[in-house]
């Protein structure tokens, strides 16, 4: 079973050297497998399971502090996330 894990990278100097500060595990439906969209508030991650449609909110070791339904029946329409001002965007596409 392929586990996925959210990578945070440091881009440093001219060269544009990267370096892994941190790897944290991703919540959700088949350990993560269908994480998609990855938003910074300020203090905590926030994290969408394509899968199932939840939308988790975890800390920067990766626990669970909150999640809530964001699609009941995904069928794999999540495409992105961010945190603005505040709000959390979530943005989906359609599928016809």
């Amino acid at each position: 079973m392929k586990k996925i894990s959210i990578v945070l990278l440091l881009v440093a100097g001219i060269l544009g050297a990267e370096t892994i500060l941190k790897m944290i595990p991703a919540p959700g439906y088949s350990s993560g497998y269908y994480a998609y969209g990855l938003a910074w508030d300020g203090n905590h991650l926030w994290v969408g399971d394509d899968y199932n449609g939840m939308i988790y909110e975890i800390d920067t070791s990766g626990n669970i502090i909150s999640s809530f339904q964001g699609f009941s029946s995904s069928n794999h329409v999540l495409h992105g996330m961010e945190q603005d001002s505040g709000v959390l965007v979530i943005t989906v596409r359609t599928i016809l």
